[in-house]
């Protein structure tokens, strides 16, 4: 069976070197079973054929999309991987020093938090290996990626309390006003810095003014509508507008139940049109500094404990956005092209077509959850998928792996190598089913290696 394969991959990776020129042989095309004679056909009619049948699903299907090649935005590329070749430069070698950071999943947080708050730069910036109590795994990278995507839904979590969500259209993370849980704070700064120096996408878009924080830009009153338009847009109608008789505020601001003055004695200042621009100047400054000062001086401690302030000073916030979560939409054309094959796999076999096929009917989420799950990430590095590395930094392109095929054979992931090992299935439908039992359970660690 393996020697069959074997001969029919020859047979069809022939094809692209021999063009124009007459089969020697007759060719059954294994998707369609459609004969080609060698009396009638050549190698590019055969080529041909193979190409419509990678192309026809995805031609006809909805969901599959495709993205602009300016998505990636190269300027932005420019600027961030020198930025990267510095942080080379500062890690910490192996030989000198790394640690193992050993976490139960069901207490996660508590567990990194005492093991890493501590940690000097040099040390943060060594190598971490992950170590997750009562599982026997070698992490080799994938279980780093894990731990962080983990610790950053723990930390971003709403029921923890650490951050809340902007209150306008596009919504993003920044810290809730009056929480003191400094530890965590910095714990979180590490997190996002940490997942920078390793070049690991974070699924946690934040807020501008909390990427202006992390930037050292001053933040001003346009600012506000990203965190909460309804306050931007009244500040703005209080500006434009004559309140006196109308609004009755003092110079003081209500947060779960409790009253903070804004300015001395803001209590017994009652807002009006005479004092009203004072007003404004000084709610913008409470919203989008003063509320949150422990917080944010909490976040830019540990996050500068890895990555020095000076690196990133010419970055944008869009850039360090870009930076901190990498691309969110995922090109299928860019993953295509840089994905190798191993084993009896090659473009061209039936298993690989039938694999795209499946994956370009897709919607974002779905393939999220897919590349999650073989790469330990579910963003895609700013330079695409060419740039998908170990955590050393070493070359590590998706790659697909045929293994022998068996009932109720499940794909198996390798993140730290960005590898899948894909059954050779019989036919569309069993690798389809497969696919959509490991999308439906990966975060459980279904099929993880």
């Amino acid at each position: 069976m393996g020697t069959s394969h074997s001969r029919r991959n020859e047979d069809l990776a022939l094809t692209r070197k021999r063009g124009r020129n007459k089969l020697k042989a007759d060719i059954i095309c294994p998707i369609c079973n459609k004969v080609f004679t060698a009396k009638t056909n050549t190698y590019a009619d055969f080529d041909s054929h193979i190409e419509s049948h990678q192309t026809e699903e995805q031609n006809s299907t909805a969901s599959a999309i495709i993205i602009p090649e300016d998505v990636y935005f190269p300027e932005a590329e420019a600027k961030i991987l020198p930025i990267h070749h510095r942080l080379d430069n500062i890690r910490v070698p192996w030989s000198v020093a790394h640690l193992n950071i050993t976490v139960a999943r069901e207490t996660i947080l508590h567990d990194s938090l005492v093991q890493i708050i501590g940690l000097s730069s040099m040390e943060l910036r060594s190598e971490f290996h992950i170590i997750f109590k009562g599982e026997n795994s070698q992490d080799a990278g994938g279980l780093t990626k894990e731990w962080l995507g983990l610790l950053v839904k723990e930390l971003f979590n709403n029921q923890i309390g650490l951050f809340r969500l902007s209150q306008c259209q596009e919504q993003r993370y920044f810290p809730t006003a009056h929480n003191d849980s400094s530890e965590y704070f910095i714990l979180a700064g590490i997190v996002i810095g940490k997942a920078i120096f390793e070049n690991i996408p974070l699924d946690c878009a934040l807020c501008p003014t909390l990427l202006k924080h992390l930037l050292c830009q001053e933040c001003n009153f346009n600012d506000l509508k990203h965190q909460d338009e309804d306050i931007y847009n009244s500040l703005i109608y209080m500006e434009k507008n004559s309140i006196d008789g109308i609004l009755f505020e003092n110079f003081t601001v209500s947060h779960n139940g409790q009253n903070y003055r804004i300015t001395e004695d803001g209590e017994n200042i009652q807002v009006t049109d005479d004092n009203k621009d004072t007003y404004i100047l000084l709610r913008t400054e409470y919203e989008l500094y003063g509320s949150m000062y422990n917080a944010l001086e909490s976040i830019k401690s540990g996050f500068y404990r890895i990555v020095p302030q000076e690196f990133i000073s010419s970055l944008s916030t869009d850039e360090l956005d870009y930076m901190i979560c990498g691309n969110p939409v995922i090109n299928l054309k860019d993953w295509k092209k840089n994905t190798e094959y191993g084993g009896e796999y090659s473009a061209t076999h039936k298993v690989i077509i039938w694999f795209w096929d499946v994956v370009y009917t897709l919607q974002q989420k779905q393939l999220r959850d897919l590349l999650q799950f073989i790469t330990g990430t579910s963003r895609v590095p700013i330079d695409g998928f060419a740039g998908l590395k170990t955590l050393r930094g070493d070359p590590a392109c998706f790659k697909v792996i045929s293994v022998e095929y068996y009932r109720s054979a499940l794909p198996r992931a390798h993140t730290c190598f960005n590898r899948l090992d894909l059954p050779i299935y019989p036919n569309k439908s069993y690798l389809k089913s497969a696919l959509e039992c490991v999308l439906a359970n990966h975060t459980l660690g279904f099929g993880l290696e």
